[in-house]
């Protein structure tokens, strides 16, 4: 069956069933793509750092990054989804927000502390428990329904050959 079954698969077809599927690719829970910095509450150059931290041009994220590694604080970008839950283990475990209320905000930084360190979490994209989990992250778990599904149809018409050529005998 499988030299019969076409792999290739188009992006417009991984998108197609993806539009069309309406709740196989549910949030269990939400999801955040966002930069967490910590740094001690009495860093010297707390100010200077916060305000790069907000700043949205891109030198001043360089010399935030220096910055923190020469001053070996913690610094995190999460370019790819991750858990909210995991972003809380980084956090005081008193924080309470959920981030969503931060999303696609001008207002998108939460801060916290608590008595040794101040927190900022630069929140880029969040999507809440219930939604459609992102194309990107299930793309290739599509691509291998497409092939089952197709890998099905060859079995099926397989059978269907056999039994029409018992029948005819």
């Amino acid at each position: 069956i499988n030299t019969h079954v076409d792999t290739t698969i188009s992006d417009s077809q991984i998108e197609f069933f993806y539009n069309n599927s309406t709740t196989e690719f549910a949030l269990m829970s939400p999801i955040i793509k966002c930069r967490v910095l910590r740094f001690p509450t009495d860093f010297r150059q707390g100010k200077k750092i916060v305000e790069l931290f907000k700043s949205k041009k891109e030198s001043d994220w360089l010399d935030l990054v220096d910055m923190a590694d020469k001053n070996n604080l913690m610094l995190e970008t999460f370019d790819s989804w991750i858990e909210v839950a995991y972003l809380k283990t980084l956090l005081p475990e008193d924080s309470k927000t959920t981030f969503g209320e931060y999303a696609g905000k001008k207002k998108n930084i939460y801060e916290t502390t608590d008595k040794r360190y101040r927190y900022l979490v630069r929140v880029d994209q969040f999507i809440d428990a219930g939604n459609k989990r992102p194309l990107e992250q299930v793309r290739d778990i599509i691509r291998q329904m497409i092939i089952r599904q197709r890998a099905q149809n060859e079995l099926k018409f397989l059978e269907d050959s056999l039994m029409q050529s018992a029948m005819k005998e």
